[in-house]
């Protein structure tokens, strides 16, 4: 999708390689001047264009990681190794910032009911919500 609305070239696209081929501040300009009407007309203009910001580096980061990474670890374990390696970074935040945990008990690794993956999206949200919050940019 970025590769279409910000004129990168496929094969650029298609192997990840974003970051080596220089196109990082040509995707960041680029969806600024996509998005610039409709962020200006709103209260919190600096914010929104922090979060678009960030969403273009997850989206390289991603296809950095993807290309290094391949599928397969994922695929190898479905939603229970996201929310694994979820938890793992979880950890590591709160271990960061003071919190200690001791002990973590879980009785059953099945997937009780399939959601709809809405639960990842509110994850992903509040991390960008904290980037903004970190970063001094929430609210402005």
């Amino acid at each position: 999708m970025f590769g279409k609305i910000l004129n990168i070239p496929q094969q650029v696209v298609r192997k990840g390689e974003i970051k080596m081929a220089g196109a990082t501040g040509d995707m960041v300009l680029e969806a600024k001047a996509l998005y610039k009407g409709i962020i200006e007309g709103t209260d919190y203009p600096e914010q929104y264009e922090y979060i678009l910001e960030l969403l273009i580096r997850m989206f390289e980061l991603h296809m950095e990681k993807n290309n290094n990474y391949g599928s397969a670890d994922i695929v190898g374990f479905g939603t229970n190794g996201i929310i694994i390696k979820m938890w793992d970074k979880m950890c590591r935040l709160m271990n960061l910032n003071g919190y200690k945990i001791t002990k973590i008990e879980i009785e059953n690794m099945r997937i009780k009911e399939v959601s709809n993956g809405s639960e990842f999206l509110d994850m992903a949200i509040y991390s960008i919500i904290a980037k903004c919050l970190l970063n001094n940019k929430w609210g402005k």
